[in-house]
């Protein structure tokens, strides 16, 4: 009975407010919540909200967390946005299109999108932040989810170097190597055993000039994984690849990924129009 009493006094309480009795409003501080018409603002405009931990970062592309994503969804609006239905409704675009094949998508920016100080907002900023996105020098560890992007993995990927001893001497060509990489490495992932910085300057300065053409250097080639399978002992990964010449390898060898970078499946047809190419339809 207790209980339900002061839930009655609380609801008359607030019933009280703005309409003609906002002295029953008045709280310690003599602020009155509402005014007399129950929609007045209050004196100082500041929304206080708990988010548990401090986020590591706020940029956007290297963050992680649950703190640092509560943030950034208050601090950016996506091209789109999901409605609790799991619909989308415009976000930054006010319209997209979807090719036949579902592999082009064209947003149509907002004419009055603005950054917070003002600045208009284009596609090219979209443009610039999906490249940075998937730049290896951002270190986001969240840029796999770009992979559908036209490019955008072989541009992840394209890390350089990494070290793997072979397991056994062995030859590349129509034969097997077997290795422990430090890296995963995928079927279509292409491999070479020496890179251009590794050869005499004397090569290295034809192929700066163009008198010598990498095609045209054995050692260069690069050997395109065709299958891939855990060895029996499982500490190790089998590789096999669609060709190749013959070159011996010594255990404590390093092996390189061959991904050239390409450009992102992104551009601007202007300053409000978006592209977007995927490698396959989602």
């Amino acid at each position: 009975m207790k209980k339900s009493t002061l839930t009655i006094l609380a609801i008359l309480f607030l019933a009280s407010c703005g309409e003609q009795g906002e002295i029953e409003c008045i709280v310690e501080s003599h602020e009155i919540y509402g005014g007399t018409n129950g929609s007045e603002l209050a004196a100082e405009q500041v929304l206080r909200k708990n988010n548990g931990a401090e986020p590591g970062t706020l940029d956007p592309h290297r963050a992680e967390g649950v703190p640092a994503s509560n943030v950034l969804r208050d601090l950016f609006e996506g091209l789109v946005i999901e409605l609790p239905s799991g619909e989308y409704t415009p976000g930054v675009a006010e319209s997209w299109t979807v090719s036949a094949d579902a592999k082009k998508y064209v947003f149509k920016i907002r004419q009055n999108a603005k950054w917070s100080n003002g600045d208009n907002f284009t596609a090219h900023d979209y443009v610039y932040s999906l490249r940075r996105s998937v730049d290896p020098k951002t270190l986001s560890n969240y840029s796999s989810m770009l992979y559908p992007i036209r490019n955008a993995r072989n541009i992840v990927k394209a890390r350089g170097v990494f070290t793997a001893q072979t397991l056994t001497d062995a030859v590349v060509g129509s034969k097997t190597i077997t290795i422990i990489p430090t890296e995963k490495l995928e079927i279509g992932d292409s491999i070479k055993l020496v890179l251009p910085q590794d050869l005499s300057p004397e090569i290295q300065s034809g192929l700066e000039k163009g008198s010598i053409k990498e095609k045209d250097l054995p050692e260069l080639k690069s050997y395109k994984i065709k299958e891939l399978g855990l060895a029996t002992n499982k500490n190790g990964v089998t590789l096999s690849f669609e060709d190749g010449i013959l070159i011996d390898l010594s255990p404590g060898s390093k092996i390189y990924r061959a991904v050239r970078p390409k450009e992102l499946g992104v551009y601007a047809e202007d300053a409000n129009t978006l592209v977007v190419e995927l490698k396959e339809p989602t």
